[in-house]
């Protein structure tokens, strides 16, 4: 079988590809309540996809003044999304907070954002993404702190320089 197109035919058909990409990178976000939110997003790509936090945090712990950031998927994000009733995507962001006493340890940031899972705010203000965050002490061997003065911060020091 044979297809003849004319120039105008695709002429149609590129605008048409083009409108469908537009729209399949928009997100309708609804509240918890179901209600469709006003506002449209076009959806962000992340330079990378991951299904091991572990993995981003030896990446920071080795290099500590790198803030990494990926779209989190399998069996951790699949927990996550269950246990909030919430809406994918999970991007999971890791940093070093903070230098600690001992030689390569670091006070490490892991943080948890859910974009498409609105929360209402008490104050009736605009509702937020759901966000959730911890914090550990991880020595570049992957343990903690030996001690729990190693486990202080590095005294006068504003964020982490190695």
């Amino acid at each position: 079988m044979t297809m003849n197109l004319t120039i105008a035919s695709i002429k149609i058909i590129v605008p048409s590809a083009l409108a469908l990409g537009l729209f399949m990178s928009i997100n309708i976000v609804q509240a918890q309540d179901g209600q469709v939110d006003s506002i449209v997003r076009l959806k962000s790509p992340t330079s990378s996809v991951t299904t091991s936090v572990k993995s981003l945090i030896t990446q920071v712990i080795k290099n500590p003044s790198q803030k990494v950031k990926a779209e989190l998927r399998g069996e951790i994000a699949n927990d996550i999304l269950k246990k909030s009733s919430g809406k994918a995507p999970v991007y999971v962001e890791v940093s070093a907070i903070q230098k600690l006493t001992e030689q390569g340890c670091y006070r490490i940031g892991v943080s948890f954002t859910l974009p498409n899972t609105l929360l209402k705010r008490k104050d009736g203000g605009p509702s937020e993404p759901l966000a959730f965050w911890q914090q550990m002490n991880l020595c570049e061997n992957g343990l903690a702190p030996s001690t729990k003065e190693g486990a202080a911060p590095l005294s006068n020091q504003g964020g982490v320089n190695p």
